[in-house]
């Protein structure tokens, strides 16, 4: 005979089943922390800053004072020799200090880019530059009629940068036909791309079937940083840079790792900090990239120098005599 206790085993087994077929054909995702982006980001490459008292906020003329500059990898590109950043000081003459500096300097240490490790964000490498040399000093000794003069100086870093851009392409074996059953894809329109942390970003990236198995993108970009783009080739630093190639970036489009488009280090200029280019594949795409309809990576590099500013006021005061 059964017991009270044996229907309640059973009771509890009835339970146990019941919930176990309500999940059948359902499926568990776990989405790592930090998913969905492919960058740090922000809008940054290498930033200029005084170090707080160098030199101080007003001093007197005769005065030992030195000009600090904190340089901070703010990006996600690194800084690497031999290409180097150059430095500069100005808005006040170097004439007007004793002595004499010399108000440019070649910064040939590495700069390392921003990271991120796990869900950590790890910051680019910094460093402090002194005008003039760690040893020395200097004195301002300019002629100040009155009591002060409010005088602002500039620094500024003329500096290599590349921005790395991502964005899934969508690609079949006709490009030109509409998809065939579940659309994972569209094969043309905005593709949403992420942009590495730089001060020059990709801002879009639109797919345009050129062919059965041939694609172009267009692709735009856009200066951030609120500094000055200018072109890679220029051996000169940036001050001295023609006009012609001010405001000159290089981009580069691959598809899946290796398979080019015609933007291999192509000049595009920006127009009121924005530039637009169409990169096409000037071959019929790879049968592997084309067998069914498939998500495959679009990189773009865009290389290019950059120079950002800083500026800090002074009041400097006649020694009295």
């Amino acid at each position: 005979m059964a017991t009270k206790n044996d229907y309640v085993i059973v009771l509890i087994i009835a339970v146990l089943l019941l919930m176990a077929s309500g999940c059948v054909g359902k499926k568990t995702t776990t989405v790592a922390a930090g998913a969905g982006t492919a960058f740090a980001g922000g809008n940054d490459g290498l930033t200029l800053s005084f170090v707080p008292g160098e030199p101080l906020d007003e001093f007197y003329t005769g005065d030992e004072l030195k000009i600090g500059l904190l340089l901070e990898n703010k990006g996600e590109y690194g800084i690497t020799p031999p290409n180097n950043p150059m430095v500069y000081v100005g808005g006040v003459s170097s004439s007007a200090f004793t002595p004499k500096p010399t108000f440019a300097k070649n910064y040939a240490n590495a700069l390392d880019p921003v990271k991120i490790t796990g869900t950590q964000k790890i910051p680019g490498g910094q460093d402090t530059i002194e005008f003039p040399s760690a040893t020395e000093s200097m004195k301002y000794t300019d002629t100040v009629i009155g009591q002060f003069v409010d005088l602002t100086l500039t620094s500024a870093v003329c500096y290599p940068y590349q921005t790395k851009a991502i964005a899934l392409a969508c690609l079949s074996s006709n490009l030109l036909s509409q998809t065939v059953g579940k659309e994972i894809c569209k094969i043309s329109g905005e593709k949403n791309p992420q942009s590495a942390g730089a001060p020059v970003k990709v801002t879009s990236a639109i797919e345009l079937p050129t062919g059965q198995k041939k694609v172009g993108f267009q692709i735009k970009i856009k200066d951030v940083g609120g500094g000055f783009t200018y072109s890679l080739d220029r051996t000169e630093d940036c001050r001295s840079t023609p006009i012609a190639q001010q405001n000159m970036v290089k981009v580069t489009a691959v598809i899946g790792g290796n398979v080019a488009t015609d933007c291999v280090s192509k000049d595009v200029r920006l127009i009121n900090g924005e530039g637009t280019v169409t990169c096409r594949t000037p071959n019929d795409l790879p049968a592997d990239l084309v067998s069914g309809i498939s998500q495959i990576p679009l990189t773009v590099t865009v290389d290019y120098k950059y120079m950002s500013e800083a500026t800090k006021k002074i009041k400097v005061r006649k020694a009295e005599v």
